[in-house]
């Protein structure tokens, strides 16, 4: 069947394109016109400067290579809805000097007008076979450009296949890429739902105080805190009569071994000591200022008590001279000689030395001593009574 519809370069069109590949230049191809053939079919002619009868001329919407064939030009005119009222039976593709480039002709076509009651935008398409496709160019007005649906088509495609996006930042909308960490300082990731949970899950532990955490040592090791913290087992005053949760008085009392091991490794016998009423002193650790003592072993007060001696029978030569010592578990203040009191009142007697009085020596039997307001009172420092408490786990 012999081709009835076809479109060719003009002698013009020609000449320009082997002049623009001889320069290594382009043509700009810039508009197109639609023309009626003055009501006949036309036939495309080389010679041709212009169209039979030219009805209607825009700027091109679009000029590309054709995917499938590279020597092929493909230009497109969209015209809107509100231009027609005439058939299309020409068609024209004109550079930017307005030199008639190539001449086309097409099945009869009618482009009504808006107020013919049957609008339509209509798309005008002219594939072109030239020798070298590199030596046109598209002139275009954005202004008046109009996009058809295969050409939003294709561009949208061909940019979702490609990977040039715009990189989203803290101040434009834009594509990111995932990350999964949740210790990133970084600006331009986007979290996945992965991270968003890992941090949900540490958020729920926090709500409850890490009671949850399977091995609260290892993790206070790991926060690096745990030298900021008194060990399980130290105890330490505290001026409340209820210690705070997870700590016990220092009262004497048993624990269970097995729920508190960390205190259990501090205090083997599973008791607490009893601290209620008690100073604590530094172990001796071999020092020999308070010897042969073990830790945690309790060691008595030390008692004193004083007398008056009567020297030669004068008031005026009275002396308090220490006569005894005596260890009591209370404080205590008594005037009889407590039981278990070291009494050295009689043998002080017996070691003093001759007494000077008056200038004049005077030996033994001429003084006598006789015990006189007798008082037992235990000694201690002044102090404040705190209840000694124990971190128990």
């Amino acid at each position: 069947m012999q081709t009835q519809f076809y479109a060719l370069l003009t002698s013009l069109g020609e000449a320009k394109l082997a002049n623009a590949t001889a320069l290594g230049e382009q043509i700009a191809i810039s508009t197109m016109a639609v023309g009626d053939g003055n009501g006949s079919a036309v036939q495309p002619n080389p010679a041709q400067r212009a169209l039979v009868h030219e009805v209607y001329r825009a700027p091109l919407n679009n000029l590309s290579i054709d995917p499938n064939n590279a020597n092929q030009l493909i230009a497109e005119l969209v015209i809107p809805e509100n231009i027609g009222g005439w058939w299309l039976r020409e068609i024209g593709l004109f550079d930017d000097q307005g030199v008639l480039i190539a001449v086309a002709n097409c099945g009869e076509t009618y482009k009504p007008q808006l107020q013919e009651g049957s609008a339509r935008v209509q798309s005008v398409r002219m594939i072109l076979a030239i020798s070298n496709s590199e030596a046109v160019t598209l002139l275009i007005d954005p202004s008046v450009v109009l996009a058809t649906r295969q050409f939003v088509d294709l561009a949208i495609h061909t940019h979702a296949q490609s990977r040039n996006h715009p990189d989203g930042t803290l101040n434009a909308k834009g594509f990111v890429q995932l990350s999964s960490a949740v210790d990133s300082n970084s600006e331009t990731l986007a979290a996945t739902p992965k991270a968003v949970k890992t941090v949900a899950d540490s958020t729920l532990k926090l709500a409850k105080n890490l009671a949850d955490l399977p091995d609260k040592a290892a993790a206070v090791e790991n926060l690096g805190i745990s030298a900021n913290l008194l060990p399980v087992g130290a105890p330490i005053p505290w001026p409340q009569a209820t210690p705070p949760a997870g700590w016990f008085k220092c009262n004497g009392a048993s624990f269970d071994k097995v729920k508190y091991p960390l205190l259990a490794a501090a205090y083997p016998s599973g008791k607490l000591p009893d601290l209620r009423g008690e100073f604590i002193r530094g172990w001796d650790d071999a020092r020999g200022v308070d010897k042969d003592r073990s830790l945690l072993s309790l060691q008595q007060p030390t008692q004193i008590r004083m007398a008056t001696a009567d020297a030669g029978g004068g008031d005026s030569h009275d002396q308090s001279v220490p006569v005894g010592i005596w260890s009591s578990d209370a404080d205590s203040r008594t005037l009889i000689t407590p039981a278990g009191a070291a009494d050295s009142f009689g043998s002080l007697v017996a070691k003093l030395e001759p007494y000077r009085l008056d200038n004049a020596v005077m030996g033994t039997s001429h003084c006598y001593f006789y015990k006189n307001s007798v008082s037992w009172i235990s000694t201690r420092p002044r102090n404040i009574a705190f209840s000694y408490i124990v971190r128990a786990a």
